[in-house]
């Protein structure tokens, strides 16, 4: 299993990178313990070249691989194809994730309408001078699950202008073992279990493709045909998903939401 941990500050030891040290020793020590053969690679999202995005539509028109901006972007993506889930974790300045983790989500904005995550999980915190709303978790989980990613697990931290990362532990490190547990136990989960927001935006998105008048020759349209996501009987990206009551009422809905989309 392979892990990636990201982390969009900028201060090499700062809190938000302490909180990961401690994350990271937990999901060592658990995956042994629950006998998974874990692969962790951590990632310092200031560190790569990531322009902002220019709005151009490259990547929904032609794909994702025609966009003009010419950096790391592709290469983390194919990082983050290849890896089974996520740690991801930002700083907040202003009630929101950092400039740098909201450019990489802007620029992936393809996945929101090709989800190649689908299947993956998540596990989201953020680190603050002092309390913050859950705005920025609710960007992430929101930006994710559009990509197919189910949020296993948050946390937020108000650990004011550096802490101590003994202090970080004595304060919050059942916490933090008890979010790696969690993490790990529903990335080792079989069949998996997508979220209800996911199977909302998969209903939607089926919806939408499977329009009449829709454009058969987009890159979109022929992604979702190609994946067979647009077959009759098919209910979420993996072929298996059952028909739970979960299931169910998400359909409805998304049924219902696809129906205010022009």
């Amino acid at each position: 299993m392979k892990l990636l941990l990201i982390n969009s500050s900028a201060r090499t030891n700062g809190n938000t990178a302490r909180v990961m040290d401690l994350l990271e020793q937990h999901l060592s020590s658990i995956a042994l313990e629950m006998a998974i053969h874990l692969s962790i690679e951590r990632i310092s999202l200031a560190r790569l070249s990531l322009k902002p995005c220019i709005g151009c539509r490259a990547c929904f028109d032609r794909g994702e691989s025609y966009c003009p901006q010419k950096d790391e972007l592709l290469a983390l993506y194919e990082k983050m194809r290849e890896a089974d889930g996520y740690v991801v974790a930002s700083p907040i300045y202003v009630e929101d994730v950092n400039g740098i983790l909201k450019t990489m989500i802007d620029r992936m904005a393809f996945l929101c309408h090709r989800p190649a995550l689908y299947g993956k999980s998540a596990l989201l915190f953020t680190t603050s001078g002092i309390g913050a709303s859950r705005h920025a978790l609710m960007t992430m989980t929101k930006g994710f699950g559009t990509w197919g990613i189910k949020t296993a697990a948050t946390m937020q931290f108000s650990l004011g202008a550096l802490t101590a990362q003994d202090e970080i532990a004595a304060r919050h490190d059942k916490k933090i073992q008890a979010k790696a547990r969690r993490f790990l136990s529903t990335l080792k989960q079989k069949p998996f279990r997508p979220s209800f927001y996911s199977l909302i935006a998969f209903t939607v998105q089926q919806a939408m493709w499977n329009r009449k008048n829709v454009d058969h020759t987009t890159v979109d349209y022929q992604y979702w045909q190609s994946a067979g996501w647009l077959d009759r009987g098919r209910w979420y990206y993996i072929a298996a998903q059952k028909r739970t009551p979960k299931a169910l009422v998400a359909r409805g809905l998304g049924k219902v939401i696809a129906l205010f989309f022009g």
